[in-house]
């Protein structure tokens, strides 16, 4: 018995309905076992796993249907390669010949019956598109078509059709995400399909589609339903990051704090230590400067930051790699870069001054501290969550927003992602420290250096400049303070608050509430470059700073002369820059 006997082909479809009654009713027999078989072929074949789609509209599920429909026309009358299982070449034994001979003499009654099918016959839901909505939790589906009257046409063109028809509407049917509580942005995917496929081949290509073509994003970014949504670019910079500890996992890394350590560096230091040790890494805290102001060196005593000074004997070479944080180079001073262990990581949030090399770099000039950016790796990254049960993690919490909090000006002058960052942080700070650490007391010795900037301030329009004397490196931060206290007076802009640091260098702060001064580009044109071309000066929005080396100068025993010397040097310098002369004759000019 041929193979062919088993579903009947479109071609004897064709014939003529039988007449006979005996013929009839076998042929309504072999229409049962027809409709059993296909009953099963259809509950074999129906796809009840694919992802949910979210509803585009009612015509979309309109068309899905027809298509579905078409492909089960084709299944009910001819057997689909790949779907059922291949046919033998070779003749069927040990059949009953008999046998064999009589259903070949029902094939055409069948054929007619099945032709002639009920239309009216129990319909089945092709697809639940009704109950789907926004929901990001894929939900299944049943794709199982309902039957259609079969037109008089071959299986090839059938199937060839159908095939077609869903190749048309899905190329461009966006594709769900993977997974959507590991995705941040996922673009609607381009679906092709080749032409003049099997079903089972389609389900495949279907399968390899969603598997290849949906472009992996950080494997690492959370998405809680509290979270803003990160860009695409800040996504990459995460999992940048993540790669650069995978890379440095097991080793020793030194994190560098250039100059004198204030809140957001040291909220940063911290904050990378914690997430250097969720990956195995062990680091040490290096700075070059002593930490000068009362909040600062209350914050370290306080969460027990671990760091060391730096001196001409620190040895490098116990580590593998270095980290910079808060910082606008990535040079040490008296050593050759190709004499220091590569730069693993360089974060920062002012303005660049040289190009660096290291394996990961994040530098946003429009936020307010790199606090922020600090918050934003722990705030998405899962395997960097605070716990509000957790001392240490307060401590975290609570160094990132007095960094923010200090490097905005109270907020002032935050960013929209410095403000996400600071609410972010807000749930896990310990209050009563960033209280005190926020409110420490102004030294007798500040006081002093403030008084100095108040009796010495001369004022030429909207500028004011005032020179404070000789400052010992421990009060060093006194100068900041005073620029902070004067850009409060009426009428005043930017304020220049300079002092002689440890007869070494000419240390001063700029503050300024101006549109046209940029304190990084004022300071850099004002005092130039040393010999290596890093600059004397810098800063961002609206603070910066300077250091000019006072070189043999500094040496001299004449110290009111060395400081009359520093000061007309720089009341020239700057009064030429603002188009003033240091005379008292303008109007707008004074001298307390």
């Amino acid at each position: 018995m041929s193979t062919e006997s088993l579903i009947p082909s479109s071609d004897l479809m064709m014939k003529d309905a039988p007449n006979s009654p005996n013929e009839e009713i076998a042929a309504h027999d072999h229409q049962s076992n027809d409709d059993e078989m296909t009953s099963e072929s259809s509950q074999k074949f129906s796809i009840e796993t694919l992802p949910s789609l979210s509803a585009e509209s009612s015509a979309l599920k309109n068309v899905i249907d027809q298509e579905m429909q078409a492909i089960a026309i084709a299944s009910h009358h001819e057997e689909p390669q790949g779907l059922l299982p291949p046919e033998d070449d070779t003749p069927l034994r040990g059949m009953d010949q008999d046998l064999d001979q009589q259903e070949r003499d029902q094939e055409p009654i069948a054929d007619e019956v099945f032709s002639q099918k009920d239309s009216n016959a129990p319909r089945v839901p092709s697809l639940g598109l009704d109950a789907l909505g926004d929901s990001q939790t894929p939900q299944p589906v049943s794709l199982t078509p309902e039957p259609k009257k079969q037109e008089s046409i071959g299986h090839d063109e059938v199937l060839n059709s159908a095939i077609d028809e869903v190749q048309a509407n899905l190329n461009v049917m966006p594709l769900p995400p993977a997974d959507l509580d590991l995705i941040a942005h996922s673009p609607p995917t381009q679906v092709n399909f080749p032409k003049h496929q099997t079903l089972s081949d389609l389900s495949e290509s279907i399968d390899e589609i969603i598997e290849e073509q949906v472009s992996p994003v950080p494997r690492v970014i959370s998405s809680l339903p509290h979270q803003r949504k990160l860009s695409e670019k800040n996504c990459r910079k995460l999992e940048s990051f993540i790669n650069s500890l995978e890379l440095a996992r097991g080793s020793n890394v030194l994190i560098v704090i250039k100059g004198h350590p204030d809140p957001d560096s040291l909220g940063s230091a911290s904050a990378l230590q914690y997430c250097y040790r969720e990956f195995e890494i062990q680091s040490s805290i290096l700075y070059f400067d002593e930490i000068s102001h009362p909040e600062n060196r209350a914050l370290v005593k306080v969460i027990e930051m671990e760091m060391t000074l730096y001196d001409a004997d620190f040895d490098f070479s116990g580590f593998d790699y270095l980290s910079f944080v808060d910082s606008q180079d990535a040079t040490i001073n008296g050593h050759d870069t190709a004499d220091l262990p590569p730069i693993l990581s360089f974060v920062d949030h002012h303005k660049e001054t040289g190009k660096v090399q290291a394996e990961f770099i994040d530098i946003r000039e429009d936020l307010g501290a790199t606090s922020t950016i600090f918050a934003e790796y722990i705030e998405y990254v899962p395997e960097f969550s605070l716990q509000k049960s957790l001392a240490t993690h307060a401590y975290i919490a609570t160094a990132l927003m007095h960094g923010i909090r200090t490097d905005t000006d109270d907020l002032m002058l935050a960013s929209a992602q410095d403000f996400h960052a600071a609410g972010y942080l807000r749930q896990f700070i310990d209050r009563d420290l960033l209280r005190m650490v926020s409110k420490q007391s102004v030294t007798a010795r500040t006081m002093e250096i403030i008084t100095k900037g108040l009796n010495n301030k001369i004022i030429k329009g909207t500028f004011l400049l005032a020179g404070v004397g000789f400052v010992r490196e421990e009060d060093r931060d006194g100068i900041a303070q005073t620029a902070d206290f004067l850009i409060r007076h009426e009428g005043v802009e930017t304020a220049v608050v300079f002092g002689i640091v440890n007869d070494k260098y000419v240390d001063g702060s700029l503050r300024t509430s101006s549109a046209t001064v940029d304190p990084d580009r004022w300071l850099k044109e004002l005092f130039g470059n040393d010999e290596s071309g890093r600059p004397f000066g810098g800063g961002r929005r609206n603070k910066g700073g300077f250091r000019v080396p006072l070189g043999l100068l500094g040496r001299s025993p004449n110290r009111k002369a060395l400081w009359q010397l520093g000061e007309q040097t720089i009341h020239d310098i700057i009064f030429e820059k603002i188009g003033e002369k240091d005379n008292g004759a303008n109007d707008n000019s004074s001298k307390g």
